[in-house]
């Protein structure tokens, strides 16, 4: 596996091919289908934690960050091509020992994400993140799909960093 900062193509590549629940988890919640226009505020946004996960081979298979949307107010969110069995358990040392800590540093007080509520494999890694299960929110989604929100606080965080789980 190798990290690196997301390039158009890359992130192009990883919209083209999503999983089949996170596709289904994206498009309930953007305006548009087109691989292209998911692809765009990834590649050309300036966030600081966002990156590209390439597989040995150098073919993109996952799109992970954070965005602040205001101060100490994140929003962890990931994407993944069907190859993300091959790297899930590194991306999941890499989000506990980077990506955790950079958001402590930054001193974010929460950080939230919504997951499909179909999407069982985004949200048992989730729980393996930390990340704890806070409400269902029906009709979120454009079709009334319904989601489930789970949070990250520094404290959860820290005892994750401490304990290595």
């Amino acid at each position: 596996m190798r990290i690196t900062r997301p390039a158009y193509r890359d992130c192009l590549y990883v919209c083209k091919h999503l999983r089949l629940q996170d596709r289904a988890e994206v498009l309930a919640t953007h305006w548009t289908h087109d691989p292209s226009e998911l692809a765009q505020p990834i590649a050309f946004s300036q966030q600081e934690l966002s990156w590209c996960i390439l597989g040995m081979d150098g073919e993109p298979i996952a799109l992970l960050g954070a965005n602040e949307l205001w101060p100490g107010m994140w929003a962890p969110w990931a994407m993944a091509t069907p190859r993300f069995a091959e790297i899930g358990w590194a991306l999941t040392r890499f989000v506990k020992r980077t990506m955790i800590p950079r958001m402590v540093e930054l001193g974010f007080n929460r950080a939230e994400c919504r997951t499909l509520e179909s999407n069982v494999e985004a949200q048992r890694w989730l729980e393996r993140l930390g990340a704890v299960r806070e409400s269902e929110n029906p009709r979120v989604g454009k079709n009334n799909e319904t989601f489930y929100t789970y949070v990250f606080y520094p404290e959860n965080c820290s005892r994750e960093l401490r304990t290595g789980r």
